[in-house]
């Protein structure tokens, strides 16, 4: 096992803000035992920029929603739109700022992912956004809630992002 164990106090308390640092991304599963050791129960913790995306007919604007990134300068954006000839979608954009001029994908469906580590980048989680325009009928909201990085912690072990694994024990 390549965790960390974090075990309660007296209190039956413990902190996991040492893994859940500003500007860090983090995938903590927690592992913890009932009250028999067959009463074993999971949870996985995600611990990434939240973000928020409004677009225009010329603009795509991103909002961090979760204060602990708000101020990271190492979060990055791919935007990738879908072929007009095959459902394929082909990256067209990579940036670093929070807004973008999508004037020149009007029309188009597209997705758009965030996140700070190259070690978290396969994992981060492409959400669709219709860029409006002349050839956008579908008359579809174009302020979208995206959550980024929308980990699987199944996928973190496999390309070896440390996961953190606590236990908490019930002392007799």
């Amino acid at each position: 096992d390549n965790g960390n164990w974090v075990i309660e106090n007296r209190d039956k308390q413990f902190s996991l803000s040492p893994y859940l640092q500003p500007c860090e991304e983090a995938v903590i599963l927690a592992v913890y035992v009932g009250l028999n050791k067959d009463d074993v129960h999971n949870l996985t913790i995600e611990h990434t920029p939240q973000l928020n995306i409004a677009v225009n007919d010329t603009h795509a604007i991103v909002e961090i929603e979760n204060e602990e990134f708000e101020a990271c300068k190492d979060l990055k954006y791919e935007l990738q739109c879908q072929s007009s000839e095959s459902d394929t979608f082909t990256s067209v954009l990579n940036f670093t700022q929070a807004g973008i001029i999508v004037e020149k994908y009007q029309g188009k469906v597209c997705m758009l992912r965030g996140w700070i580590e190259e070690a978290f980048l396969t994992m981060a989680k492409f959400e669709y956004i219709n860029i409006p325009g002349a050839n956008n009928e579908d008359g579809m909201p174009f302020a979208l809630r995206l959550t980024v990085l929308g980990l699987v912690v199944l996928v973190a072990v496999v390309i070896a992002v440390p996961v953190i694994v606590f236990c908490v024990r019930k002392r007799k």
